[in-house]
């Protein structure tokens, strides 16, 4: 129960990504992988602001040529002026679909669902990249990139996987992988470039607000 509690309160405070797949065609041949599409939803319309990051995205690179993915949120966003209204969500799909930026969804489905494809990487804390989970097929909501690569299972790093050893405690697990805690380096790295104050930094990293993340002027 604490290894599920401690895992649940890691992506409280931050360890969570916003792509995901929010297109949801009822095709389950094409899965579109985007940043959180912010919209604001009435009976009458949809009016699309941006697609979005969560603080944990900011960081995410390709293993292929370390390139941050931040760009390809920009890219996504000359999709849709802020503020452009469509009749409902089914419009806003269709859209969507028929846009340029559908070739760059059904892309990083195809990124997200290759083994190590991702990673964590804040350089602007000075640690070493940690591999994420892209190994799920097809993409799972929460799962996929929300967590770190299963090889990690057996590393300090193991609380943020997506398995759950059965019969293991949390502390059989601490004491198992020679951690001296059930948050590893690679976690701890990442939650002080999130901001938050850890024993060995009292000084964390705090990162700028940059808003809006678009291409346009």
């Amino acid at each position: 129960m604490l290894y599920i509690v401690l895992h649940e309160l890691m992506h409280g405070l931050g360890f969570t990504s916003n792509w995901q797949n929010w297109f949801l065609t009822g095709n389950k041949n094409q899965i579109l992988i985007t940043s959180k599409p912010d919209v604001v939803i009435s009976d009458n319309e949809v009016i699309f602001d941006e697609f979005k990051e969560t603080a944990f995205d900011r960081h995410l690179i390709f293993n292929s040529n370390y390139k941050n993915l931040s760009p390809v949120t920009v890219k996504l966003n000359d999709f849709a002026n802020p503020g452009t209204k469509f009749k409902n969500v089914t419009d806003l799909i269709q859209n969507f679909l028929n846009s340029k930026q559908v070739v760059i969804a059904e892309n990083m489905n195809n990124i997200s669902t290759t083994f190590n494809s991702l990673s964590s990487y804040p350089k602007s804390c000075y640690t070493e990249r940690a591999i994420l989970e892209t190994t799920l097929i097809p993409f799972q909501n929460g799962q996929s990139i929300s967590h770190f690569d299963q090889s990690y299972i057996n590393s300090p790093d193991f609380l943020m996987t997506t398995i759950q050893v059965p019969g293991k405690t949390l502390s059989d697990l601490v004491r198992q992988t020679g951690a001296t805690s059930p948050i590893g380096p690679k976690l701890q790295a990442i939650m002080e470039c999130l901001g938050y104050e850890t024993k060995r930094n009292l000084i964390p990293y705090r990162p700028k607000l940059v808003y809006p993340l678009s291409g346009k002027s």
